[in-house]
């Protein structure tokens, strides 16, 4: 038995004459008689009385008429489901998040994507950088974020360049070079450098230390904080200096800290952050997102 044998005796038992029912389904009669007569002998029971009147259905045949319907009505949903799912439409979409950086266009995207895709699920879950790619790999999450410069991104893995900015010296209001313009690098060698530390991971302290390596200047000691909070809480309290890239708009500042350049610049200075979401995997769900990221953001730059 398939599929088409229940669309014939549909059409037959709706029509209640096979003239109608073969023009419908644009067959011979005589081939659709033969059709329904394979579908009885599978189904083991008479489901149609054919007489000089006419065509009527058997007890069996009104029962039967009720579930090919349902069957075929189920079948269809199941397909269309399906190409929802392929075109991104319908679906579970499972991202990373990065507090600290993506709350300036990841609240806007989310709300971008929801109502151009409101049928699918997004989960977003917090995940510290260094382990957002590793995430991508194994298939845990669908798009992830990573710094730049830092580990090399794997071929196997699509990229889009989401946020770049030049580091700004993180300093209290009260600190000695809060009024500056510009602050240089040699004028934090005596400063405790405050770093963001987490799992294990020092991406934070790396940056910081290739920056100041990549202008010849020495920096002075380091210490580590669990927590953006932390670090501000600490910033503030003139318990040392940070490098961070601005805080983007609509995100709440501490008002105990200011902001400022370097006189130093070059790219080891800058903090660049890409989108990466696997290439084999061929998701419409994270290429959707991905599109959505490139609006909301203004990028004009190609995934590769």
């Amino acid at each position: 038995m398939e599929l088409r044998h229940l669309r014939y005796y549909v059409a037959v038992a709706e029509e209640l004459n096979y003239r109608r029912a073969a023009e419908r389904m644009r067959m011979e009669q005589p081939a659709l008689s033969k059709q329904i007569k394979d579908l009885e002998f599978d189904v083991g029971a008479r489901l149609l009385n054919r007489n000089t009147a006419g065509v009527e259905l058997t007890d069996a045949g009104r029962l039967f008429l009720d579930e090919a319907r349902d069957i075929l009505e189920r079948v269809e949903d199941a397909v269309g489901a399906v190409r929802e799912v392929a075109s991104g439409k319908r679906g579970h979409l499972t991202l990373a998040n990065v507090d600290a950086i993506s709350a300036g266009f990841m609240p806007v995207a989310l709300s971008a994507y929801h109502l151009r895709y409101p049928e699918v699920e997004v989960d977003v879950q917090e995940l510290i950088l260094p382990e957002q790619m590793a995430a991508v790999e194994r298939g845990r999450i669908h798009l992830g974020f990573v710094l730049i410069p830092g580990k090399e991104i794997p071929e196997h893995l699509s990229q889009l360049r989401v946020f770049e900015s030049e580091f700004r010296v993180a300093i209290g209001k009260r600190h000695r070079l809060a009024r500056r313009k510009r602050i240089s690098l040699h004028e934090l060698t005596d400063e405790r450098l405050l770093c963001i530390e987490t799992g294990g991971h020092d991406m934070h302290r790396r940056l910081v230390r290739e920056g100041f390596a990549a202008s010849g200047v020495t920096p002075g000691r380091f210490k580590k904080l669990d927590s953006l909070e932390s670090l501000q809480a600490m910033i503030e309290g003139d318990q040392g200096v940070s490098f961070l890239a601005p805080m983007p708009q609509g995100r709440r500042r501490s008002e105990g800290i200011v902001y400022r350049p370097l006189k130093e610049t070059g790219d080891d200075l800058k903090c660049e952050m890409h989108a990466v979401w696997r290439k084999e995997a061929l998701s419409q769900l994270a290429l959707n997102f991905v599109e959505v990221l490139r609006e909301v953001c203004g990028i004009k730059d190609k995934a590769v």
